[in-house]
């Protein structure tokens, strides 16, 4: 069991949308989960509790092997003790070169996942904030099955503990889960369903100002619950005659992830950031405000490696107020 077991971290439902979208979460090792900018309450709904201007950010990254990654986000106050944080991201494959089996080309085509996902967040009192998150998401991986849909659930929660140090909790992804139906793929009669699980993820987190230094530090433990199922088929006899047996199986694995970041305020206009992740990867950006009093441009900027070290990723954004 060990080798599958191995295997599992890639293939779990939803992935591309823990990649992170936001540059700026992205260079901090994506340990958002106590962070005071609202901006990032895709990673925390009680996060939206704290926005004051309206604001939008537009993102896409550079990827290696035809992928693609971008992301858009409206966060806006509801006065007087709410926000609310309208997203949409989109992550795709393309220029897959399609065959027959007797390798004869057919057609190029590709794939995409699409999550839309909106977060609200409510100050219960002076230092507490709560909030509640809802994620449409929807895999098309090919014209001869249907997309298959998911809805799950965010719940978090964010403490200001003292006037430099936050701290929050949230679990993500709850009863999501993406079912197939085969049946025209395979011809098969009747439904032929896969179900493939979202991993649960629980997460807690911390911020702390360092304004001596004008710094920002951020650290962040998640445990990740991931659930599969598979059917054990087994041959038996019974009165001399063979015949299958077939029992569907339960696995549930967790896994344990380490995200630490820095922001360094080096000037009015500009900011530095690095992050690490666990999982051997690592992040740095800078962030760059525009002087123009009006809607407070802000160009972010990203250099990431990838799980496993397969590629390095360049993801830019641009946000500003409305």
């Amino acid at each position: 069991m060990s080798a599958p077991l191995m295997a599992q971290s890639g293939q779990f439902a939803g992935a591309p949308f823990r990649v992170g979208h936001s540059a700026y979460a992205m260079s901090l090792g994506n340990a958002m989960t106590a962070s005071g900018n609202s901006a990032m309450s895709y990673f925390n709904p009680a996060l939206a509790a704290t926005a004051g201007a309206k604001q939008l950010e537009i993102s896409t990254a550079l990827m290696s092997f035809d992928r693609k990654l971008s992301g858009l986000t409206f966060t806006t106050n509801l006065p007087p003790k709410a926000g609310l944080t309208i997203g949409l991201v989109h992550s795709g494959v393309s220029h897959f070169d399609g065959r027959t089996l007797s390798g004869y080309p057919t057609e190029r085509f590709g794939i995409y996942e699409a999550q839309l996902f909106t977060q609200f967040g409510i100050r219960a009192g002076k230092n507490t904030q709560l909030g509640v998150g809802i994620k449409i998401s929807m895999a098309n991986y090919g014209n001869n099955v249907d997309p298959a849909r998911s809805v799950s659930l965010d719940l978090g929660l964010r403490r200001q503990l003292s006037e430099n140090a936050a701290w929050g909790i949230t679990v993500q992804d709850m009863i999501g889960s993406y079912t197939w139906n085969t049946q025209d793929l395979w011809g098969t009669v009747g439904s032929n369903q896969q179900v493939d699980k979202f991993p649960m993820r629980l997460k807690t987190g911390f911020e702390y100002q360092i304004k001596p230094l004008n710094v920002v530090a951020y650290g962040e433990l998640e445990r990740r619950v991931l659930f599969a199922s598979y059917e054990d088929v087994s041959l038996t006899t019974s009165l001399g005659e063979p015949f299958l047996i077939r029992e569907t199986v339960d696995i549930t694995n967790k896994e344990d992830f380490l995200r630490l970041g820095a922001e360094w305020f080096a000037h009015e206009r500009l900011r530095v950031r690095a992050g690490w992740q666990s999982d051997d990867r690592w992040a740095a950006g800078f962030s760059l405000v525009i002087p123009v009093q009006r809607y407070i441009p802000v160009i972010d900027y990203t250099v990431a490696s990838e799980p496993g070290r397969v590629s390095i990723l360049h993801q830019f954004a641009f946000r500003f107020q409305l």
